[in-house]
């Protein structure tokens, strides 16, 4: 698995005062669906995006990697929280917690559907990056 934008939005890292992304939100690049054997050799087609009737249960999960992170929370005391991720950091979100973007300014080059916005809180499990990944996904199989 490789990334397309991770490096550029690296050097955003040191010039936050160009943007704000608020709160918990994360940036994440969405990693293309890899294709499903079944055990006895069909290759089924990569599931699609928001199928019609889909409820939360039936949704696959999304492989992405995270570009930028928010702010971080502020609770009703005024108490900050920290997101607990990082650019390059891999990680499985549901599909319906995902808000993937058309366009994204300064890329001219973007492939719609290929960024999207997600709320921290529906990250379902993270890697500290690719090669960790790829580290799990190599004992698993």
């Amino acid at each position: 698995m490789e990334t397309k934008y991770l490096e550029r939005f690296k050097r955003l890292d040191d010039r936050r005062e160009l943007f704000k992304l608020n709160g918990g939100r994360v940036l994440i690049e969405v990693m293309p669906k890899q294709e499903v054997k079944t055990a006895g050799g069909i290759v089924l087609s990569a599931p699609t995006n928001y199928a019609k009737g889909a409820t939360f249960e039936s949704q696959t999960g999304t492989l992405g990697v995270v570009l930028l992170t928010g702010e971080g929370y502020v609770d009703a005391s005024g108490a900050t929280y920290d997101i607990g991720l990082k650019p390059g950091n891999v990680v499985l979100i549901n599909e319906l917690g995902m808000r993937t973007l058309s366009v994204f300014p300064g890329l001219s080059e973007y492939s719609a559907g290929s960024i999207a916005i997600v709320d921290e809180t529906v990250v379902q499990m993270s890697w500290p990056d690719l090669e960790a990944f790829d580290a799990y996904a190599k004992l698993l199989s």
